[in-house]
């Protein structure tokens, strides 16, 4: 089955766009038809809808962010599971991915890269605490995150506010992985 934008995801969701996509899924902006909000989708690539090793890992994936409670990963809402299709419902999370704030901007100055970092292992802390492992590349993290496990963007000029890696600029929570 090909996606496209307006098709439906379960009995709940609209797929919108497509975000972006890693090894194992492609994350889409949805709408979910009951509260009229947004959420990200993150379905299964349809080349692993045969592959148990995979399905299993896209399952463990929802249950470990379900099982984490940090500011910067990102909140599982809902699971779809219909027919072939597997998707793990999101809170969506605006904004670019580190990756892309790097290729427009270059280069972050120090505080920001060790705000970024501190918001980075404080995520990865809390993961490791529930024996998580997950994708570390630059579009997965940072002031951006679509996914360690998942994961809040920051924006702007922030620093460390705590010790669980929240950070703050300008009047507005931003957390990271």
């Amino acid at each position: 089955m090909t996606r496209a934008g307006g098709a439906p995801l379960g009995s709940r969701y609209t797929l919108e766009e497509p975000i972006s996509a890693g090894a194992m899924g492609e994350v889409w902006r949805a709408r979910d038809n009951r509260s009229g909000g947004q959420v990200a989708a993150k379905l299964l690539k349809e080349h692993h809808e045969d592959d148990p090793e995979v399905i299993a890992r896209f399952i463990n994936e929802r249950k470990l962010l379900l099982a984490l409670d940090h500011p910067g990963v990102v909140g599982a809402r809902d699971m779809v599971v219909e027919g072939d299709t597997l998707a793990i419902i999101m809170d969506l999370v605006e904004g670019p991915d580190l990756a892309a704030l790097l290729r427009e901007h270059g280069p972050l100055a120090e505080d920001r890269a060790a705000a970024v970092g501190a918001g980075v292992l404080g995520a990865l802390a809390a993961a490791q605490l529930e024996h998580a492992s997950g994708d570390l590349g630059p579009a997965h993290h940072g002031p951006l995150t679509r996914q360690v496990v998942g994961a809040k963007r920051c924006v702007g000029g922030q620093q460390v506010n705590d010790s669980r890696g929240e950070v703050r600029g300008e009047g507005e929570s931003a957390n990271l992985v």
